[in-house]
């Protein structure tokens, strides 16, 4: 499973053409919690011009991130 994931992440790094632009807020933090806020302006070969906008939430446990949800609008 691993394997497919990187797969599909190389396969999407490879169709971006340029990224024009892109954001990120500062962090929240909760305990060990954070989550972050950004957006991102890419040009792909597959679809065009793709403006994301997402909101990382991760949980810290002894410095590595343990967990991650990621938000985003479709």
């Amino acid at each position: 499973m691993l394997d497919a994931i990187r797969e599909k992440a190389r396969k999407r790094a490879e169709d971006i053409e340029a990224i024009p632009g892109g954001t990120m807020s500062d962090r929240v933090v909760a305990g060990d919690w954070l989550s972050i806020a950004s957006s991102l302006d890419a040009a792909c070969r597959s679809t065009g011009r793709v403006p994301m906008q997402e909101i990382s939430a991760c949980r810290v446990w002894d410095g590595r991130i343990v967990h991650e949800q990621f938000f985003y609008s479709t």
